[in-house]
């Protein structure tokens, strides 16, 4: 007689796996794995099906948990803004070939605003430059993160900048406290830049000299990476408010203000990235179309 396998037994075993640090997504199949070496069960997953193991443990999930909790997180999640709103944008995780569609990048509780904001040629056109930036700033840090030639340096810079990033469109998305996401996008920029700096030879030191100066840092970046857009790079960081005054006084920016710096900071991140990883969708895009506006960004396949 084939043991049961029952709800108790898959969260006894989902609490190990828990205190294990496993997260939700990974469990399903961990727990599979446990119930197969302590009841003795074998279990397989193929393309022509699952075996009575797999489908048991994924239907008792699929009781316990939502159904986002079981599917694997975005590599990156940023923000776009339309008119005064931040539409939350998940970069997806990929594995191999596959197409793509920045659409469903969208959150689905956004579908009414779709249509609206893809009627704007304007609005669409800032949506696909944020999707491609987010895009060759997540991947591109993946990439990075597994090259032997990146200082260690530069790579927890730029890991911590992605969790500012991150941090930002949450409080963008929910709360929308101003301070917190001005202050967030400012200290992300200052890692992204300063990650540079290490990579290129900069010392502790010669980098702890430009404290918390964003222009002056965005100027020294551009001498450093000849192919970065040192004329938008620049002209972005000298607009920032100032790191240090917005620390102690009162944030009095509009949403849409606050919407730009979201956005600005993350063309940054991925035009930093870019001049490190092989990661350039945008050049991509403009070699394969007659206009770096034609949106077949929806229909390319891009390798990983």
């Amino acid at each position: 007689m084939e043991p049961s396998i029952d709800k108790e037994l898959i969260l006894r075993i989902d609490s190990e796996l828990i205190d294990k640090g496993v997260l939700s997504h990974q469990r399903p199949l961990k727990a599979c794995q446990e119930i197969s070496d302590k009841l003795g069960i074998p279990f397989s997953i193929t393309a022509m099906g699952n075996s009575i193991l797999v489908d048991k443990v994924h239907e008792i999930y699929g009781q316990l948990y939502r159904s986002e909790d079981l599917i694997i997180p975005p590599v990156h999640v940023g923000c776009c803004l339309f008119r005064d709103l931040l539409l939350e944008i998940r970069i997806p995780c990929i594995y191999g070939t596959a197409a793509i569609n920045p659409i469903s990048f969208l959150n689905s509780n956004t579908v009414k605003l779709q249509s609206w904001l893809f009627s704007e040629g304007e609005s669409a056109g800032i949506f696909y430059d944020q999707c491609i930036d987010l895009f060759d700033f997540s991947y591109g840090l993946d990439d990075l993160s597994n090259e032997d030639n990146i200082n260690a340096k530069s790579l927890e810079y730029w890991l911590l900048a992605k969790s500012q990033l991150e941090g930002v469109a949450a409080t963008a998305t929910v709360s929308f406290d101003k301070y917190t996401v001005i202050q967030n996008c400012l200290y992300s920029v200052e890692l992204l830049f300063k990650g540079g700096l290490f990579q290129s030879g900069y010392s502790e030191e010669e980098i702890r000299s430009f404290q918390h100066n964003l222009p002056k840092l965005s100027k020294e970046v551009s001498k450093i990476l000849p192919k970065i857009n040192s004329k938008l790079l620049q002209s972005v960081c000298d607009n920032f408010p100032s790191v240090i005054k917005t620390r102690y006084e009162s944030q009095k920016y509009t949403r849409i203000q606050v919407g730009r710096i979201l956005m600005s900071a993350q063309f940054i991140a991925g035009e930093v990235l870019r001049q490190y990883s092989k990661r350039d969708l945008r050049a991509d895009l403009m070699r394969s179309s007659n206009s770096s506006t034609d949106f077949q960004l929806k229909t390319r396949v891009f390798p990983q």
